[in-house]
């Protein structure tokens, strides 16, 4: 089972839920060393780290230096960019966009 999941919608439309465990769970696009491999040539091959804790606001990200950054969604629809290497908290339900990939992070407990 699953520790937290990723609702991913890609640029063309198509959306995907791709599967996090305990622990840190490196993004990228496929093809490259990443523990979860997204379909997305927007993506660097290690853009950015999902750590997933007991809850959700147990959970952090951190963008990896990646090229086409990652940013985090307000409550009020804004982008705020992740600087690369700052580890930032995470919220059940919060939205994230890398590269031009949005994702929906979602606790399981």
């Amino acid at each position: 089972m699953a520790a937290a999941t990723l609702m991913v919608r890609y640029s063309n439309g198509m959306d995907e839920e791709v599967s996090l465990r305990f622990g840190s769970n490196v993004l990228g696009k496929r093809g490259g060393p990443a523990d979860a491999t997204l379909n997305s040539p927007s993506l660097s091959r290690r853009h950015a780290m999902i750590k997933v804790g007991d809850t959700a606001a147990d959970s952090t990200v951190e963008d990896l230096g990646s090229t086409n950054k990652s940013a985090m969604v307000t409550a009020n629809g804004q982008l705020r960019p992740l600087d690369p290497g700052t580890v930032y908290p995470l919220q059940e339900g919060a939205q994230l966009v890398m590269g031009d990939v949005q994702v929906l992070f979602s606790h399981a407990g």
